[in-house]
């Protein structure tokens, strides 16, 4: 009578889940960055009230870009500097090429919001978008601050975008690309390897 040997499937699904798990490691860390989107209440920016800039200059196609504008006033901290210009929404239409950072002014409650007594001063504004695609893009900052004394008008920021430079052959994603195709071609060996050993021993 013939003996079948039988390998467990529970020591195959492990192994190729594991393999599977390696290969989208290795691929996650040769993409470009995910696109985010944030506001955020710092400390200081160095940059005047109303004229706000953009950081880097030239952003590529690969970068966050920041956007940093003094608040002309000293919060106690960063909730405070919330209540006064209410939440924040970042919206990145890629078809025309427009950021746009709306702040509702109806849920701004300052003097009167509920923060905790923590002393954190807060000067400045920072918000985070991109990376973007390559083009000319328009940023459009809401007024912020309405609910105090002295809001900050709302402003209008054209910018152009640049195709960040090929992976360079000593780079890390070009690594990790090399990697995650020679794990590939090492999965795709050991399979066949292992489907030949199985039927030599059916």
């Amino acid at each position: 009578m013939p003996v079948t040997v039988l390998r467990s499937s529970a020591t195959v699904d492990n192994r190729r889940l594991s393999m599977r798990g390696l290969i989208l490691l290795v691929m996650f860390l040769a993409m470009p960055a995910v696109a985010s989107a944030q506001v955020r209440y710092i400390a200081t920016s160095g940059t005047p009230t109303g004229s706000g800039v953009l950081l880097p200059g030239e952003p590529t196609s690969t970068d966050s870009v920041f956007f940093h504008d003094g608040l002309g006033a000293t919060f106690t901290n960063s909730c405070w500097a919330h209540t006064a210009s209410g939440p924040s929404e970042i919206v990145v239409d890629e078809v025309l090429r427009v950021v746009r950072v709306d702040f509702d002014e109806t849920q701004a409650t300052y003097p009167f919001g509920i923060c905790i007594a923590l002393y954190s001063p807060v000067t400045a504004v920072e918000i985070e978008f991109g990376p973007l695609s390559p083009g000319e893009w328009t940023l459009e900052i809401d007024e912020m601050l309405s609910a105090y004394f002295f809001p900050i008008p709302a402003q209008t920021i054209q910018f152009t975008v640049v195709s960040a430079a090929p992976v360079p052959a000593g780079g890390a994603g070009f690594y990790a690309l090399l990697i995650a195709g020679l794990v590939l071609v090492g999965h795709a060996l050991l399979s066949r390897r292992s489907n030949r050993w199985g039927r030599s021993n059916s």
